[in-house]
């Protein structure tokens, strides 16, 4: 059964957290964080099994759940070396881009569920040694 929302975009099942309670899963907001992160270890960030181990443990550290197998892949010959990664979770996506001349990488996390953002951070921060993070959260 679809639920119509009121034309203020409130919803009245909403238990004060800005979620949409009419079905398990939805949302009304989706919480965005992206990392740009310098400094880090190279060796880290070019190794797919690394990032994948990485990554998948993160996906069930903050409750989300996998939609298939994560790509992870190299880049192309010629092009700038490193890691891309991308997750597909029920909740939205989350995305990793390293590049390894330049010891950084970019991470981002959507998700439609809340999950704690410090958390986040300093796991990425811990296991991929980076010494400086830039970091821009955004709610749609």
């Amino acid at each position: 059964m679809d639920y119509t929302h009121p034309k203020d975009g409130k919803c009245p099942s909403s238990k004060g957290d800005g979620l949409c309670h009419h079905t398990p899963k939805m949302a009304t907001k989706c919480f965005h964080l992206m990392l740009d992160c310098f400094g880090v270890d190279k060796e880290k960030i070019d190794s797919k099994p690394y990032v994948r181990k990485v990554l998948g443990g993160l996906v069930e550290k903050i409750g989300m759940r996998l939609l298939g197998k994560p790509m992870v892949k190299k880049a192309f010959e010629g092009e700038s070396p490193g890691v891309t990664a991308l997750f597909m979770i029920s909740e939205s996506h989350m995305s990793f881009h390293g590049f390894t001349d330049e010891d950084k990488f970019w991470f981002d996390v959507a998700s439609c569920k809340k999950y704690d953002i410090d958390f986040v951070k300093e796991f990425i921060k811990e296991k991929f040694v980076v010494q400086k993070m830039k970091n821009n959260f955004h709610m749609r």
